[in-house]
């Protein structure tokens, strides 16, 4: 290896390190992993199948408001987001007990707001699939059948395995521990209210999805 790589590589280390330090601050437990990525908006990034006949709205436990919006824009008006910059960036956030989503701007460099927090305990499947040459896709499965569906580069890989790995050990209907840390308040309201919604479903799902649960998914 020639010794301008093993510098290249020492500063992405120190950089990564860093941006999970503080998502870790935000969030108020140990990350991880984290990753660049972006939206699969050609087809929808958030497909809904409906909890049991919930609504979009029912929701608002995992999303923003902002969120619950553009996942739920036609077409036309999501390549009008995509045009204009909406959600393009956001950086996942891999945890023991969750996953967490963040606008980023500034090639990732810089965090934004919190978009969306999903519990292990309503995930029963991701996964990865190659989409180019360096770039992969990710769908995450809920208990009901939606998909959230993001894209992300192959050198993030380890990641997004993280994150299936961790998902796939925790049994649907799980209720996610409290933060070890104080997280920032805009997060403690969404875990709060996400562990809630999980703990209200766990009864009705718990019995015949977790048998669904397929760790070795790809």
């Amino acid at each position: 290896m020639f010794p301008w790589m093993a510098d290249t590589l020492e500063t992405e280390d120190a950089e990564d390190r860093k941006l999970r330090e503080k998502l870790a601050g935000r969030v108020g437990r140990h990350v991880e992993g984290v990753a660049s990525v972006r939206p699969a908006i050609r087809d929808g990034w958030v497909s809904w199948a409906g909890m049991g006949g919930m609504g979009v709205n029912d929701y608002a436990p995992i999303l923003t408001a902002a969120v619950a919006f553009t996942a739920t824009l036609s077409t036309q008006e999501r390549r009008r987001a995509r045009a204009t910059g909406v959600a393009t960036r956001m950086a996942l956030a891999v945890t023991e007990h969750e996953a967490h989503l963040f606008r980023t701007r500034a090639m990732g460099r810089i965090v934004g707001d919190h978009v969306m927090v999903v519990p292990y305990g309503m995930v029963t499947k991701v996964k990865i699939t190659r989409k180019e040459l360096a770039r992969i896709k990710v769908t995450v499965e809920l208990t009901d059948g939606s998909r959230i569906k993001l894209a992300g580069d192959a050198k993030h890989r380890h990641v997004f395995e993280q994150l299936r790995a961790r998902a796939a050990a925790v049994p649907v209907g799980t209720v996610p521990p409290a933060p070890e840390q104080r997280p920032e308040p805009s997060v403690a309201r969404v875990l709060a209210s996400a562990a809630g919604h999980v703990a209200k479903g766990a009864v009705s799902v718990s019995g015949h999805l977790r048998a669904a649960r397929s760790p070795s998914s790809q």
